[in-house]
């Protein structure tokens, strides 16, 4: 079901987000704001790039803004990468949260549960030698 509802999704924004790139294409002068946008990408790419690769980011996002096709599978790469990560990261916490919570209360039942105690005695009859 979810597969379906995210397939259904996905074929109704496409238009729609197609038909907005063509929107602002037409009505915007792009050479106006592609310079801070490739500055504005440069410093995203920064953080989510390895510290080696910090200094390609400047030129990557200035690929990307020129739409050079291997700089947009680049960055687009990149960014589901991240946002792959922070998925996990955000249910391995909650998984780890539950867990915790869980432990807590089984904690809790066993302090406040009620003991007896049981008394032994000595066997009778044969002695274990």
């Amino acid at each position: 079901m979810l597969r379906l509802r995210r397939l259904k999704w996905s074929l109704i924004r496409a238009p729609a987000l197609e038909a907005l790139e063509d929107f602002l294409g037409e009505n915007l002068d792009y050479d106006l704001y592609s310079e801070r946008f490739a500055d504005d990408l440069a410093e995203i790419l920064q953080d989510s790039l390895p510290e080696d690769q910090a200094e390609d980011a400047q030129t990557l996002a200035h690929e990307y803004a020129r739409n050079e096709a291997d700089a947009v599978d680049k960055v687009k790469f990149k960014c589901i990468a991240e946002s792959r990560r922070n998925a996990s990261l955000h249910e391995i916490e909650r998984r780890r949260a539950f867990l915790g919570e869980t432990l807590r209360r089984s904690v809790q039942e066993i302090e406040d549960g009620e003991y007896e105690v049981i008394e032994t005695t000595p066997a009778q009859g044969k002695n274990v030698a």
